[in-house]
């Protein structure tokens, strides 16, 4: 009898020890959180015009006031 309670509480151990380390629920919250970085979109809250004798000067101004750059026609598309 003793040694029936003894191996039944060495299988419970056991099986809460493999689903501890087995199951490794963070990593399917680390999975969501970069799916959601990947999905992210950058939205337009304010358009500004820089203007300057090379783009190089333009870009340097833009970013310099705090504004990401963007070479591309935002009319189009």
């Amino acid at each position: 009898m003793r040694k029936i309670k003894l191996f039944s509480r060495i299988v419970a151990a056991a099986t809460i020890a493999c689903m501890l380390f087995c199951n490794q629920p963070w990593t399917a919250a680390a999975a969501e959180i970069k799916q959601d970085q990947e999905l992210a979109v950058t939205y337009l809250s304010e358009v500004k015009m820089f203007y300057s004798d090379t783009v190089e000067n333009a870009r340097k101004d833009c970013e310099a006031e705090g504004y990401i750059f963007c070479p591309e026609n935002l009319k189009a598309g």
